[in-house]
């Protein structure tokens, strides 16, 4: 007999599961830390000792006490993990969260993509006292007025 062959549809985006580690070495951490957290901290230390090598650049590093910059990176791990970053990736989400800010800082309204420029001038032409304006009165509404009691003539 022939074997059939059936496609079968899988959904490989819709479900996501964050790698996790809960030991190393043999040494248990007592909860999971997340791979990407461990991979922003080499990252951040790795940043962290090539600028304390460059010579000009390093003066603000040297300033700092070594346990201060023993927990520079994972003050920054623990930040950008504890920040919602909306499913992106932390450098995407920055991108846009400084391009948000620079458009804003323009002064300039977005609608559907195009910039729409807001008016320029907010004064007003002219003092006007209370004097000057023109009192209104009210006419009365006849359909509110009391109309009063009427009688009916045997």
């Amino acid at each position: 007999m022939e074997q059939q062959r059936k496609e079968l549809w899988a959904l490989n985006d819709f479900l996501k599961f964050e790698r996790r580690l809960y030991q190393f070495a043999g040494l248990k951490f007592g909860r999971e830390i997340k791979i990407k957290a461990v991979l922003y901290w080499l990252s951040f230390s790795a940043i962290e000792f090539v600028w304390y090598w460059i010579p000009v650049l390093n003066f603000p590093l040297r300033l700092l006490p070594e346990s201060i910059l023993f927990a520079l990176p994972f003050a920054a791990t623990y930040l950008l993990m504890d920040v919602g970053t909306e499913n992106r990736p932390p450098i995407k989400f920055l991108k846009s969260a400084a391009a948000y800010h620079w458009r804003k800082g323009k002064r300039v309204t977005y609608y559907k993509g195009k910039e729409l420029e807001q008016s320029k001038s907010y004064g007003f032409g002219g003092q006007l006292a209370a004097k000057d304006f023109p009192v209104a009165k009210k006419k009365p509404n006849p359909s509110y007025q009391f109309r009063g009691y009427f009688t009916v003539d045997d």
